[in-house]
């Protein structure tokens, strides 16, 4: 299936799809350049406020976003945002020994590993948010519009407290 040849119904499709399965992957994508990228961007997640968004100055398009965070431990691309996007696209272009490095976690797998308790106390909570430039606060759990999947919306990359917690409570949750 090629992204850029789809139909109205299929993109309904694809966008349900994307909701229930969380991540989908598609390969030799080559005609799918970052002009239709940026529009399938918008009509996937058309409440993000693309304005904070990074922007890649070689082709001038939010939804190419160059990231240069070499961590070692899982993170959210983005949470740092005023209104960080709903959904994330990956495009790989190129040969690269590093392309089998990047893992994808559920944060609603996450969320769902987490006792009763656990789930209700982090449901009320807000996560600060902070990267060299800006620091946001947002809850900790995000709730998936379309599908109600609850989802822990924490890494520990990005995330440095949570307000109304003492920094020892913090610094272990």
């Amino acid at each position: 299936m090629l992204l850029s040849t789809l139909s109205q119904e299929e993109f309904g499709a694809l966008s349900s799809l994307i909701a229930v399965r969380g991540i989908l992957i598609f390969e030799n994508q080559q005609d799918f350049d970052i002009s239709a990228l940026s529009c399938l961007v918008s009509q996937l997640d058309p409440s993000h406020d693309l304005t904070s968004t990074k922007i890649d100055e070689e082709h001038q398009s939010p939804s190419q976003v160059v990231f240069f965070q070499a961590q070692d431990e899982w993170h959210t691309d983005t949470s740092c945002e005023t209104s960080p996007p709903s959904i994330s696209l990956l495009r790989i272009e190129g040969e690269s020994d590093n392309l089998g490095k990047t893992a994808f976690v559920s944060q609603y797998g996450v969320y769902d590993s987490l006792s009763k308790p656990l789930q209700r106390f982090v449901d009320d909570l807000t996560a600060v948010h902070s990267s060299g430039q800006q620091s946001v606060e947002h809850p900790a759990v995000r709730t998936h519009p379309v599908s109600g999947l609850k989802a822990l919306n924490v890494s520990p990359g990005t995330v440095t407290g949570f307000p109304g917690l003492n920094g020892k409570e913090s610094g272990m949750l």
